[in-house]
């Protein structure tokens, strides 16, 4: 399972992981050195210990805004399918969704209220990307 650190989701991800004993590998927008978000340090820490925990920024360097979009890509040529769970219409999940599809790899998204932003990108994957709905664990499992 690949993964950001940020909070949310993607903490729930990592963490449902680590719980279940499953492989994670978590993508970072800046340097593995630093925890970003801060409290995700122990997190992290279980991640590495059956996991990765990795990022495309040098030891020293300082992120730049563009790295989180830069993660999602990164995400998705690490994974073997990409699901996105929730993205607004201009969130940095959908340049992880085309990068999921310029690789081949399958796509799948959770609906989610379009009354909410974060739910309006999910008729942009469905409709657009071409992605398949994602329910239930089975349907993740068969995209």
């Amino acid at each position: 399972m690949v993964s950001g650190a940020a909070r949310g989701i993607d903490h729930a991800a990592l963490a449902s992981a680590v719980a279940t004993g499953g492989h994670a590998i978590a993508v970072l927008a800046g340097r593995v050195s630093t925890r970003f978000p801060a409290d995700r340090g122990a997190l992290l820490d279980d991640v590495a210990e059956n996991g990765a925990v990795v990022s495309e920024v040098p030891p020293g360097a300082t992120p730049i805004w563009w790295q989180f979009a830069r993660r999602g890509q990164l995400m998705a040529a690490l994974a073997s399918k990409t699901i996105v769970v929730e993205a607004s219409a201009s969130s940095d999940a959908l340049g992880a969704a085309e990068r999921a599809i310029e690789l081949g790899r399958p796509l799948g998204a959770v609906p989610g209220s379009t009354s909410f932003a974060a739910g309006a990108g999910y008729q942009l994957l469905t409709g657009e990307f071409g992605a398949r709905p994602v329910t239930s664990p089975h349907d993740a499992d068969w995209l």
